[in-house]
């Protein structure tokens, strides 16, 4: 039994560093496809990246239990640890790292953007300058927030439950959670370094411009 579980954990740990693997070169692919797309600037609107789930994770079943257990007593804050893994505790946990992602953790500022837009002499595909693109802005804003955190909650959620069935059949957890935020940090790495990239592209294709502009009213 025991050699079996050892096994076990070796492929899940296995296909754990698979599915990283794949994340990059996914992260890689998309890259080069928006590149051959023309030249754009990602603007990342939510720079938060997985940071949800880590302070949801440590409030949730971290700080709750010790504040009960500090002020209130041992059999409340066990019962509580109990409560948190049943299908209303997963959903209250879910709702807690939705509900972060709508705080201003590194998110951009849609007029402080929608002014540098201005000043770099650039924009948004189909889009007014100024206050539209400030209205825009914040539109997508809050449906990055909304959408990610559906997503982010659910995959918390996903892998509480996938490491409690890991823990029943193999005896031991895959800490599921701490794999998802590597892969985000590896995702949210890669698009750094795109915005790195792509950065010096854009300035180089407006200073082409500028010169072109600067030659017409020479004539």
């Amino acid at each position: 039994m025991g050699g079996g579980e050892c096994v076990s954990s070796r492929a899940a740990v296995h296909a754990w560093q698979d599915l990283f693997a794949q994340a990059r070169l996914l992260a890689k692919k998309r890259g080069g496809e928006r590149s051959q797309g023309g030249a754009y600037f990602p603007l990342q609107l939510n720079s938060s990246g997985m940071m949800s789930i880590v302070l949801g994770g440590a409030a949730y079943f971290g700080f709750l239990p010790k504040l009960l257990e500090m002020y209130g007593s041992p059999e409340a804050a066990a019962w509580l640890s109990r409560a948190q893994f049943s299908a209303v505790g997963l959903a209250g946990y879910g709702l807690t790292i939705a509900a972060l992602e709508f705080l201003p953790l590194g998110g951009v500022n849609p007029k402080e953007m929608a002014e540098y837009f201005n000043t770099m002499n650039v924009g948004l595909r189909g889009v007014v300058p100024g206050e539209p693109t400030e209205q825009e802005l914040q539109t997508k804003l809050l449906q990055c927030k909304f959408w990610g955190g559906a997503a982010l909650a659910s995959l918390a959620v996903t892998a509480q439950l996938y490491d409690a069935a890991c823990l029943r059949v193999l005896g031991t957890s895959l800490a599921t959670t701490s794999l998802l935020i590597i892969v985000g940090a590896v995702l949210q790495t890669a698009r750094q370094v795109e915005g790195l990239l792509e950065g010096p592209k854009l300035q180089r294709k407006l200073d082409q411009e500028r010169r072109a502009i600067e030659s017409l009213s020479l004539l």
